[in-house]
C-alpha cells in the first residue's frame, strides 16, 4: 500500500455512509485491503502548504451556492490505480459538475474531473478486482440514489488509517 502524499482532498459524503461502511468493510475483510470512511470524491491532491483556514473558505465559496441534491450511482469499474481499485461511478449530475467545476477553479486545478465513490482500495490481480466488481454490480448497488447535504475536507497524508477530518460544510439551503 502507497501512502498518499501531503494533500487535502474534499469528499461529499452520502446519507447513507452506514450501507457504505458496511460494503466497505465486507470487501475489506474479504480481500485484506484497507478500511475508510464512504465518500464520493470531488477533488484531491490540494496542496497542503495553503492554509487550512483558505481551504475552508474556498469550501464555503462552493457549497454556498449548491443546495442538497441526489445522485445515482450508474457504474462499477475498476483500475489497477490502489485508491480506485472498485469504485462506483454517478451518472452526470448538474450540480455535481458545478461543484467540481468551481473546486478546481478555486484551487487552480486544471486536472479532469472523475467524481467516483471508492469501495476498494488494494493492489489487486485485474481478474480478482473483476469478480469482486462483478459481485458488486449484483449486489443493488447500480441505480441507487444518494443525498449529498454537505462537503468534508480531510487531509489525506499518508495511509487511510491516518486521515484527518478537518471540516464539514453544509450545502446552501
Amino acid at each position: 500500500m502507497s501512502p498518499l502524499p501531503p494533500q487535502y482532498s474534499l469528499w461529499l459524503v452520502p446519507s447513507q455512509s452506514a450501507t457504505f461502511r458496511d460494503i466497505i468493510h465486507k470487501y475489506s475483510q474479504k480481500l485484506g485491503t484497507p478500511e475508510w470512511g464512504p465518500h464520493l470524491t470531488l477533488l484531491g491532491n490540494i496542496d497542503v502548504a495553503l492554509p487550512r483556514e483558505k481551504v475552508i473558505e474556498a469550501v464555503n465559496q462552493i457549497a454556498q451556492d449548491v443546495k442538497a441534491f441526489k445522485l445515482t450511482l450508474s457504474k462499477i469499474v475498476t483500475s489497477s490505480a490502489f485508491y480506485r481499485c472498485i469504485v462506483a461511478t454517478p451518472e452526470p449530475s448538474e450540480p455535481l459538475e458545478f461543484m467540481g467545476a468551481k473546486a478546481r477553479q478555486l484551487f487552480s486545478m486544471p486536472k479532469p474531473f472523475w467524481p467516483h465513490l471508492s469501495l476498494v482500495y488494494g493492489d489487486l490481480a485485474e481478474d480478482v478486482r473483476e469478480v469482486n466488481a462483478d459481485e458488486l454490480r449484483e449486489s443493488g448497488i447500480l441505480g441507487m440514489t444518494i443525498d449529498i447535504t454537505a462537503v468534508e475536507v480531510w487531509d489525506c497524508t499518508g495511509l487511510p488509517e491516518n486521515w484527518q477530518f478537518i471540516a464539514r460544510v453544509q450545502l446552501a439551503v
